[in-house]
């Protein structure tokens, strides 16, 4: 059993030119450019309301993923079977991808209710699951645990987005956002094993931002996709080139102002409140938003 869980060398065989690409395309969808832009083309194009919800479960499950790798501190494979060199010095325990997978796709399922739905999410668990296996940087223990978490996850916020927490909901939103940041400085001193709490701090901040800015816009703005397809089409592409350019653009301004320290803090908030606000609001004063 303990074999069967940490020793991935069989996997070495399976490996061939035509199934690698295809796997480092479904690994692609658990990085942070892919969320980057689907949330951004989920917002602005189709449900406001279902991808904030989808946003905060995701930005959740991410900061548990984060605290997790750094309390077990469980190392990866040996780095000679990897093929994808995006995970730097990271634990392995529990997969990430795997994990976040779980809780996107079939939260996404669910909110659609269609058979189609359930079927997708199924095959892209399925295959970004297997990819970190098959990439080498996850063994069968990091992947199942992953996803054990990643479904109960998915209990856990059907749960908090019930009525039973109607109270929370109902709370303004200005004081949601403050009890948000609020609770940021205790990962300085909850974050295991004395790493850095920089993950969980970041993540925080990009929720914080999302929460005020889809509040603000859906108070303020009220921004709409606009009813002809290629004005919705060029907004989008528009927004996601202003996406990059600023998700590279911040980090070197705050280091020319000297708080390049801040700089995944500072990085994180504006990518979020850019997503929910500032595009939104672009796009109805240009014109291809309504």
């Amino acid at each position: 059993m303990e074999n069967l869980l940490h020793d991935i060398s069989w996997v070495v065989p399976l490996r061939t030119p035509f199934l690698t690409p295809i796997f480092q395309g479904f690994t692609w969808l658990g990085y942070l450019p892919f969320f980057m832009i689907f949330l951004s083309l989920g917002y602005w194009l189709w449900d406001k309301e279902k991808i904030t919800r989808l946003a905060v479960l995701i930005i959740l499950s991410a900061v548990v993923n984060s605290f997790l790798k750094d309390y077990w501190q469980d190392a990866r494979p040996s780095i000679d079977l990897r093929l994808d060199g995006g995970v730097g010095e990271s634990y392995g325990l529990p997969s990430g991808h795997a994990q976040v997978a779980a809780v996107m796709w079939f939260w996404l399922a669910w909110e659609i209710k269609k058979t189609w739905a359930w079927i997708t999410a199924t095959v892209l668990v399925s295959g970004v699951a297997f990819s970190r296996i098959y990439l080498g940087v996850h063994d069968v223990e990091d992947v199942v645990v992953g996803l054990a978490i990643g479904f109960a996850s998915l209990f856990i916020f059907s749960w908090l987005v019930s009525d039973r927490f109607r109270t929370w909901h109902n709370l303004n939103p200005v004081l949601q956002v403050a009890i948000i940041l609020a609770f940021l400085p205790a990962f300085i001193y909850l974050w295991p094993n004395n790493e850095s709490a920089t993950p969980g701090i970041s993540l925080g901040l990009f929720l914080a931002g999302w929460w005020a800015g889809a509040n603000l816009d859906r108070r303020s703005i009220g921004f709409q996709r606009h009813p002809q397809w290629w004005r919705a089409a060029l907004a989008a592409v528009l927004g996601i080139a202003g996406l990059f350019m600023l998700f590279s653009g911040v980090g070197k301004a705050a280091d020319a102002v000297g708080l390049g320290a801040y700089a995944s803090y500072i990085t994180t908030l504006f990518l979020a409140l850019y997503m929910t606000l500032v595009a939104p609001f672009a796009f109805r004063l240009v014109r291809i938003g309504k």
